[in-house]
């Protein structure tokens, strides 16, 4: 059967032993296919989905915070966030402030560490709220601000 048909029925009811053909209303057509992929976009998102699963069981305590893979997520993180913040951007002047100290950086370490944030939330926080993606980029005046939200425990879902 090539289309959709039905028994034709006579007078009474009763089939005749005829049938009859839908006509087609169009043309089937071939199905149409996705453009094929190179390797270079396969191998990103193998390496996307390979870095949100280290992620997922970095955040629910699956593996160590100085484990392997938890350092290969953050170095790629990291990467990304450095490309992504610079695309586009034309090169931006030194800033007026003086920037992040030892101690401050010290302390966000200690203060992250202490509250149970991981480097994953620190970043993001960092993205979010000073849009710098490593703690080395902020002013002290930024650096200041985010001991303060690491004193006080906010974004810990970040």
């Amino acid at each position: 059967m090539k289309g959709y048909a039905h028994p034709i029925k006579d007078e009474n009811g009763e089939d005749t032993g005829e049938w009859c053909n839908k006509p087609k209303e169009e043309e089937e057509k071939a199905p149409t296919r996705a453009p094929a992929r190179d390797n270079t976009t396969n191998s990103s998102i193998e390496q996307q989905v390979a870095i949100k699963a280290i992620v997922e069981l970095w955040i629910h305590d699956r593996i160590g915070e100085n484990s392997q893979l938890a350092n290969t997520a953050e170095s790629w993180i990291m990467s990304k966030l450095s490309n992504w913040s610079s695309m586009g951007e034309v090169a931006k002047e030194a800033p007026d402030e003086p920037m992040i100290n030892k101690l401050q950086l010290e302390l966000i370490q200690k203060l992250a560490k202490e509250k149970g944030y991981t480097p994953a939330n620190a970043v993001a926080i960092m993205v979010r709220k000073f849009n710098v993606a490593q703690s080395k980029a902020l002013t002290q005046a930024d650096a200041e601000a985010f001991i303060k939200i690491l004193e006080r425990g906010q974004y810990l879902e970040a």
